[in-house]
C-alpha cells in the first residue's frame, strides 16, 4: 500500500509521509496473516496499537493545516477522522479480545484510501492551491 498514484500525494510533505506511514503500518498489520505467520494475534495488536497513535497524530497535523488555511470543510473533515478513529479503536478492541478482523482492516483502508484520500483530502488540496493562486497573484499586484 504505498501512495503511487498522483491523486493520493498532496504535495505537502509532512502529511504525505504521515499517509505513507499509516498505509505501511496497515500492510504490515495485513501482513500478521499470512500462512507462514499463522495470524500473529500480538503483532496484529501492536500494530494496530500503533496505527491508532499515528493516525491521531497524522489527524491533528492535517486538521492544524486546514485550519491554518480557513479550509471551508474542516468540519466535515473533522467528521471523518474521528469515523475512522472510532473504526480503528473497534478493530483494536477486537484485537486485544482475540478476534483478529482481517476484514475489518482492509474495509477501514480501502474506505480511507478511496473516500478520504482520493476524495476530501484532494478537494481540500485544490482548495488550498486555489487559495494560495490567488495569494500570490494578489501580491505580485
Amino acid at each position: 500500500m504505498e501512495i503511487v498514484r498522483p491523486g493520493l500525494i498532496t504535495g505537502n510533505r509532512i502529511i504525505d509521509q504521515q499517509h505513507q506511514e499509516i498505509l505501511t503500518l496497515a500492510r504490515e498489520a495485513m501482513s500478521c496473516f499470512d500462512d507462514s505467520r499463522g495470524g500473529n494475534s500480538s503483532e496484529f495488536h501492536a500494530l494496530l496499537n500503533n496505527l491508532t497513535t499515528l493516525a491521531a497524530r497524522h489527524f491533528q497535523t492535517e486538521e492544524a493545516l486546514l485550519r491554518l488555511n480557513a479550509c471551508p470543510t474542516l468540519k466535515e473533515h473533522k467528521k471523518e477522522h474521528a469515523a475512522f478513529n472510532e473504526r480503528i479503536l473497534d478493530l483494536l478492541m477486537k484485537a486485544m479480545a482475540g478476534n483478529l478482523d482481517r476484514s475489518g482492516l482492509l474495509s477501514v483502508m480501502e474506505d480511507w484510501t478511496t473516500h478520504h484520500l482520493l476524495v476530501s483530502d484532494a478537494a481540500c488540496c485544490q482548495y488550498m492551491q486555489e487559495r494560495k493562486r490567488s495569494s500570490d497573484a494578489a501580491r505580485q499586484q
